[in-house]
């Protein structure tokens, strides 16, 4: 039996976890995954880029800016969300961070110039050592049949 390991945004949880246990099943492979945040993006949001770009334009950053919450991920924010008992309390995130948390009702998406587009993709550590393995694995990822998990999560082709 090999390990299988995955480094993921936390967007692609839910549709990793749907695929992982019936791989692991059928490879005979053990599944270490953990999801988080890229770093990139974090560094964007801290410096005042994803969200607080989105408030600015809308005119309302100053008065939400003393109420916001920041997360290591929308994954993580979501569930705090769904565990939450306030009043008025939403969260703003990708689409794929919000569906696959129960207690949380995905509004919809942001208009216009207000959304932002993110691009997924999967890659091969050069010093893979399981490299038969995670090549399986996205192939899996990637194929047709995985194209209703990503939807139901909230991808768009």
């Amino acid at each position: 039996m090999a390990v299988l390991r995955i480094l993921s945004a936390g967007a692609a949880q839910a549709v990793v976890e749907r695929i992982a246990p019936a791989y692991a099943s059928e490879s005979g492979n053990e599944i270490r995954a953990e999801f988080s945040a890229v770093g990139a993006m974090k560094a964007r949001v801290l410096a005042g880029k994803a969200v607080m770009r989105m408030l600015d334009k809308l005119g309302i950053v100053s008065a939400v800016r003393p109420r916001m919450q920041v997360f290591p991920n929308g994954y993580a924010a979501m569930k705090w969300l769904a565990e939450s008992r306030g009043m008025l309390e939403m969260g703003i995130t990708q689409a794929t961070e919000i569906l696959p948390n129960p207690g949380v009702n995905y509004v919809g998406p942001l208009p216009g110039d207000l959304r932002i587009t993110t691009v997924y993709s999967a890659g091969l550590a050069s010093g893979a050592q399981n490299r038969e393995g995670a090549t399986d694995f996205i192939t899996r990822l990637t194929s047709n049949a995985a194209r209703p998990l990503f939807a139901k999560a909230g991808y768009e082709f």
